[in-house]
C-alpha cells in the first residue's frame, strides 16, 4: 500500500535492511518529508536523504505535521549540517520550543560569502540590531572556536549582549570587557544577532543592567571549568551555566541577522 506524504510530514522509521547505510545502528530514526519522493533522517549527527521508495517498508507511522508546520521541511533541510538545529526544529512541532523558530529558515549563516556580500551585510547591521540583541561569533581560522562549538554540538564558540548601536559586553580572558561591534568586521570571522522571541522592555532593562554591571569582573576560568564537568556528564546546567549553543538552541530567540 502506498503511503500518502505532503512536504514537511514526519515520519518514524525503523532502518535495518541492507541498504542501510554503513555505521547505522539499528534503531528508530525521525525524518520528514521534503516532497518529490526524498525523505531526510538522521542518525546521531549525520543525515542522508533517500528516496521514499526505498524506505517505505521501514515506515512505522506518519506524522501530518505539514497542516501545521508548512515550514518544517525547509527548516530542516537548510539547517541540516548542524545537529541542534535540526533537533530545535523537530522540538518546535512538539512545542518544546517556540515554534515561532520555523519561521527563519537560515538559522546560522551560509558557509561561504562574497567579499560583495561581507560588505553589504555589514552594511546592514546597524539599522537592525537594537539594545538587548546577543551578538554570536565564531572564528573559521581558529581551532580553539571550531573546538568549542563541536564539543558544545552547534555553531558558535561566543556571545556578548549589544548595549546600544556601536557597543556590546563581553567575557573574555582579560575579564568582562565592553567592545565595539565594529572590532569584529573581519572576514574569518562569522556573526549572529539574535532576539529573545518573547521579550518586554522590563526584560530587556534587566539583562542590559546586569550585563552592564558584571564589565570589570574577572573572567571566570572556573565557572568554565565546572560547564565542562557538567557537559562532559551530561549533567543539569543552572540558566547562568548556558553557554553560547544553549541559548542559541534553547527556543527563545530568532536570527536578526547572520553574516
Amino acid at each position: 500500500m502506498k503511503i500518502l506524504l505532503k512536504k514537511s510530514d514526519l515520519v518514524l522509521l525503523k532502518l535495518k535492511h541492507g541498504h542501510r547505510p554503513k555505521g547505522i545502528n539499528d534503531e528508530n530514526e525521525i525524518g520528514v518529508y521534503l516532497g518529490e519522493e526524498i525523505i531526510l533522517y538522521r542518525n546521531k549527527k549525520k543525515f542522508y536523504k533517500e528516496n521514499i521508495l526505498t524506505l517505505e517498508k521501514n515506515i512505522i507511522s506518519v506524522m501530518t505535521t505539514s497542516r501545521k508546520f508548512p515550514q518544517l521541511a525547509e527548516f530542516l533541510d537548510q539547517n541540516k549540517d548542524y545537529y541542534r538545529t535540526f533537533e530545535l526544529g523537530l522540538g518546535a512541532t512538539c512545542e518544546k520550543y517556540d515554534e515561532r523558530i520555523l519561521n527563519y529558515p537560515n538559522f546560522v549563516p551560509e558557509k561561504n560569502i562574497s567579499n560583495e556580500n561581507f560588505e553589504l551585510l555589514w552594511d546592514c547591521i546597524w539599522e537592525k540590531i537594537q539594545p538587548g540583541d546577543l551578538i554570536f561569533t565564531r572564528t573559521e581560522d581558529s581551532w580553539l572556536s571550531k573546538c568549542i562549538a563541536n564539543f558544545d554540538l552547534g555553531y558558535w564558540s561566543h556571545v556578548g549582549t549589544i548595549i546600544d548601536s556601536e557597543h556590546l559586553i563581553e567575557a573574555t580572558t582579560k575579564g568582562v570587557i565592553q567592545s565595539k561591534i565594529s572590532d569584529y568586521k573581519k572576514k574569518n570571522v562569522r556573526i549572529g544577532i539574535y532576539r529573545m522571541l518573547n521579550y518586554n522592555q522590563e526584560t530587556i532593562e534587566r539583562l542590559l543592567s546586569f550585563a552592564k554591571s558584571t564589565v570589570g569582573a574577572k573572567y571566570n576560568y572556573k565557572g568554565v571549568l565546572k560547564l565542562f564537568i557538567k557537559k562532559s556528564l551530561n549533567l543539569k546546567l543552572r540558566a547562568r551555566e548556558l553557554s553560547p549553543n544553549d541559548l542559541c538552541f534553547s527556543g527563545n530567540f530568532y536570527p536578526i541577522h547572520l553574516i
